[in-house]
């Protein structure tokens, strides 16, 4: 993940695939994720 973006809220608990999407650039993601993709991003945000 080499993305500059950050959300606005946390998400941590249960994440939901619109959260990603409001702060992930276009066409990074399809405005879906795979379970798998989510846990990453969710690691990786919860790195900062």
């Amino acid at each position: 993940m080499t993305s500059d973006s950050k959300p606005t809220k946390s998400t941590k608990g249960s994440v939901k695939d619109k959260e990603f999407v409001t702060f992930t650039p276009p066409g990074t993601y399809a405005g879906k994720l795979t379970d798998e993709e989510i846990l990453q991003v969710a690691d990786y945000l919860n790195s900062f």
